[in-house]
């Protein structure tokens, strides 16, 4: 079992646990893998143990059972140390730079909501609507048991049960499911999802908006659709998952061409999955508000007068974003983006990782500060040091901070 997989299912497993406690115990179980190396971490993995005994022993420690919902009133304890953890494999002993850069790493990696995200998820439940979704096929996976096919009747709608509710439909097989959504005039979006691939494309002469799934279990998964509220699309990982299991779940949302259709205000929440937006079209919003706790996020052509991203540990990788306010948090990967167009505001930080970007007009039209502490800026082809600066009179203003890496800047013209 690799680090990502470990930490991911102990994540899930403390959930019971208040969210600085488990922050805590989670950045003590990433700091062990890290002083132990990459190469090692199936041998660290095996160390350490199954996840599920580790949570119990800090639950334990907290006064809490491995399956408690409420607050501990025992007194707070520390992760588990001693007899029954073994000692690291030896970050005492490494050089002091090294130390101080793998203290840096852990701290970074906090932010990876992924280990908060996936953390006490249960399945959701979708309230009713006026004007729900329409299912045109839902059909087993090839590897489906007869058995437990759930009856058309049961299918998707099933998974708008409310929360405490007696429905007892078995729920023991990924599923194919294709929904179209009757209106195609420009609405809010929000894509909620715990697990899996997300992808947005364009459908040049749809009718409507449509979503096709694959490997998704049904009562995992919500929709809420009508005319005057947001689209809004879930998929709840329950806590107990063992994700190493199950294929991966992939979602794709398909809208009409940018030319009829263009979203409100489009929201996106992913714990551990890849999103990309089509490669061949344009993707248009109002709004992009975009948070991805593990896994990268590429596109081809964005308009959105604001684009908001953040990714905590993953790649973002775009063509073109057209828009007025830009903003990238990128806390552990690379941020890379070919060319951005119309910003009056720019700003990118990059945690662990390089900043890459080219914007239209020339080098007078911005203001700029480009930071690069423990590596290198450069600008239109010129190093400039770990830090450069260019205050203009300029309406323009791009920020760019690189704590671990590299910052390059090139201007169109």
């Amino acid at each position: 079992m690799n680090k990502q997989t470990y930490l991911a299912q102990l994540a899930q497993l403390l959930a019971p646990l208040p969210e600085q406690e488990r922050q805590d115990a989670l950045n003590y179980y990433e700091e062990y893998f890290d002083a132990a190396g990459p190469e090692a971490e199936d041998a660290t993995a095996a160390e350490l143990g199954d996840p599920a005994d580790a949570a119990r022993k800090i639950l334990e420690g907290e006064g809490l059972t491995l399956d408690a919902a409420g607050e501990s009133t025992a007194p707070k304890t520390a992760p588990p140390t001693g007899p029954d953890k073994p000692a690291p494999h030896g970050p005492a002993n490494i050089p002091p730079v090294v130390g101080v850069l793998l203290g840096l790493a852990a701290v970074l990696a906090v932010v990876c909501v992924l280990l908060i995200g996936l953390a006490g998820v249960r399945p959701g439940s979708i309230s009713n609507t006026a004007e729900t979704f329409v299912t045109s096929a839902i059909e087993p996976s090839r590897d489906a048991d007869p058995a437990t096919e759930t009856p058309d009747s049961e299918s998707a709608e099933t998974s708008g049960t409310a929360e405490g509710s007696s429905d007892t439909v078995e729920d023991n097989t990924p599923r194919t499911m294709d929904m179209a959504f009757d209106s195609i005039t420009p609405q809010d979006a929000v894509l909620d999802i715990d697990y899996g691939r997300l992808t947005i494309v364009i459908d040049p002469g749809a009718a409507s908006t449509a979503l096709h799934c694959e490997n998704v279990y049904s009562k995992r998964f919500n929709v809420t659709y009508t005319e005057n509220e947001p689209l809004t699309i879930r998929y709840k990982v329950p806590s107990n998952c063992d994700l190493s299991s199950e294929p991966e779940p992939e979602f794709v949302l398909s809208v009409p061409d940018a030319d009829t259709f263009h979203f409100k205000a489009l929201t996106i929440h992913s714990a551990m999955s890849d999103v990309e937006f089509d490669n061949n079209e344009t993707i248009k919003a109002d709004s992009i508000e975009l948070d991805l706790a593990m896994g990268d996020f590429t596109c081809s052509t964005v308009q959105a007068d604001s684009f908001n991203a953040t990714v905590s540990m993953g790649n973002f990788t775009g063509g073109l974003v057209q828009g007025s306010t830009f903003t990238a948090d990128v806390a552990m990967g690379d941020f890379d983006l070919g060319r951005l167009e119309g910003a009056k505001t720019c700003r990118v930080n990059a945690g662990m990782g390089n900043i890459g970007l080219t914007v239209d007009g020339k080098a007078d039209d911005y203001a700029l500060d480009l930071q690069a502490p423990m590596g290198e800026t450069a600008f239109n082809g010129k190093p400039q040091g770990t830090r450069c600066t260019q205050n203009t009179t300029a309406l323009r203003t791009v920020t760019l901070a690189a704590n671990m890496g590299d910052v390059v800047l090139t201007t169109a013209e």
